[in-house]
């Protein structure tokens, strides 16, 4: 009975070769390869060390630390670490502007770590993601989409790279035979190492100190999923091409269904502009006679109350008439009369802003500074800037995503510079140089401000705050947490107890 010829130890590469010197007709299947896997090194083999590197600086940075010039480093040292493991040669401009860009947007965490500091922070290293991924700085809109790509499935895609490397790298088989071949030495080491133990003192103390040694405790299991997380967030960043975004097409223009037509039309429109601008220059001219004395108010109600009352309307109906605007602006460019009459109604609405913004200061000067009263004045600037890109926008004919564009890049650099400004020291010195009307400083919002407001509550005397309302500072316990605005604050809280001392 003729049997196949079987030639133990011949590579499997040659089988496959020599397939014609069999009977088959067909060539058989080759093993499916690994190589289009995505493994955890990621298409540079340099990612797999950085992401080491970068899992260690986060377990240095904050493993049961404070936070603070903390973030700012990480930041800057995960920028890095992207162009590094960017295939591309980075040319030295491309260096310089990602370095900088770093750095500016992590100021406000060196000032002092807040949300809003945070958020600046988050958004340099997506802005460098986004241009690393493109190779080119996309809009707003890219950014935003690879950074949610980046946040939400990188980390799946993490944990899928690592287990298609293990099994890429190690088959099931061969784990199995590798298991196998260990089951002898380890077994024979056990029992020559107890027969060690019973005859050297040596042996016998080591093996009592590995005993009582906790390999696996609560901690060091927090501790590993703490490295795992980190790795997980860390490796789609240096990874970015597996998270390139196809380019985002121009927004289309949404047709007016055909019943709307009949409400929204060019004769609507100049209705509604006339009636409008009759309406405000009524409410503009009531308010000029109100506020310059020409006209006293009703009975019972004081210029406080006055003041209080129509701030936030007023805001509320400038952004209606701004909103109006960029919904008929198509109507609006074919018609020159209705382009004069949107831009006589803008500017009262301009107007309208200003005398909400001047209300709330009378308001204040009555009732004393707040967060919420600030961060009104702060919302009235951006509306104010709001109408005026949308005057701008209707002039030169712009779409409303570069309205929408504007608009954001406004409101990032007020934010940004918010960050740098301390608000409850700012707060705390107006009200004690604005008294309220009956002569009494408000001590009790003052000593809630929290510690930034100290230099101006001690300067008011012992007495200004009680003992349980004085706000407490405790410094930084090192470089980790450290922050310029409370290294300002310890260093004059230090000179003051020095001055106190003498």
């Amino acid at each position: 009975m003729n049997s196949p010829l079987v030639i133990n130890g011949l590579p499997e590469k040659l089988k496959l070769d020599g397939w014609w010197l069999s009977s088959e007709t067909t060539p058989p299947r080759r093993p499916k390869s690994d190589r289009k896997r995505i493994r955890i090194s990621g298409r540079n083999r340099s990612a797999r060390l950085l992401l080491l590197c970068l899992v260690t600086l986060a377990d240095w940075l904050f493993w049961q630390q404070n936070a603070g010039a903390s973030v700012a480093i990480f930041s800057t040292l995960l920028s890095i670490a992207m162009l590094l493991a960017r295939r591309q040669k980075t040319t030295r401009n491309a260096w310089l502007a990602a370095l900088g860009l770093s750095i500016a947007t992590n100021l406000p965490v060196l000032e002092q770590l807040q949300p809003l500091s945070l958020m600046f922070s988050v958004l340099g290293v997506a802005a460098i993601a986004s241009w690393l991924a493109l190779d080119a700085l996309g809009g707003w809109a890219r950014i935003l989409s690879i950074f949610l790509k980046i946040t939400s499935l990188g980390p799946l895609r993490f944990f899928g790279a690592a287990w298609a490397s293990l099994r890429g790298a190690q088959p099931q088989a061969a784990l199995g035979q590798r298991a196998a071949s260990w089951l002898l030495p380890l077994s024979l080491g056990i029992i020559f190492m107890g027969f060690f133990v019973s005859a050297n003192p040596v042996f016998e103390q080591v093996a009592k100190a590995l005993s009582e040694v906790e390999l696996i405790t609560v901690d060091t299991a927090i501790r590993a999923l703490f490295w795992l997380m980190a790795a997980a967030f860390i490796w789609p960043y240096l990874n970015l091409p597996l998270f390139r975004v196809r380019q985002l097409k121009p927004p289309r223009a949404i047709s007016a269904p055909q019943g709307l037509s009949m409400v929204v039309n060019a004769a609507s429109v100049r209705s509604s502009l006339i009636l409008f601008n009759s309406l405000f220059a009524l409410q503009t001219g009531l308010d000029l006679l109100v506020l310059t004395g020409g006209m006293s108010l009703p009975e019972g109600m004081s210029y406080a109350s006055y003041a209080h009352r129509g701030a936030y309307p007023l805001v509320g109906t400038a952004l209606l008439s701004g909103a109006f605007a960029i919904g008929t602006r198509a109507l609006i460019i074919e018609d020159r009369l209705l382009r004069g009459l949107v831009y006589v109604w803008l500017l009262q609405n301009l107007f309208l802003v200003l005398s909400a913004a001047f209300r709330l200061s009378l308001y204040v000067e009555t009732y004393a500074l707040t967060y919420l009263r600030v961060t009104a004045f702060i919302w009235m600037l951006l509306v104010f800037v709001g109408l005026v890109l949308v005057s701008v926008q209707i002039s030169r004919n712009k779409t409303n995503f570069w309205l929408v564009s504007q608009n954001l890049a406004a409101a990032l650099i007020v934010l940004y510079l918010s960050c740098f400004a301390n608000f409850a020291a700012s707060i705390a010195q107006y009200n004690v140089n604005h008294p309220l009307k009956d002569g009494r400083v408000d001590a009790g919002y003052i000593c809630r401000l929290g510690p930034q407001a100290l230099p101006v509550i001690l300067a008011q005397g012992p007495q200004f705050c009680p003992p349980f309302t004085l706000p407490k500072f405790r410094p930084a316990k090192g470089w980790r947490d450290w922050g310029y605005r409370n290294a300002r604050l310890a260093g004059y809280l230090a000179a003051e107890q020095h001055t106190e001392a003498r």
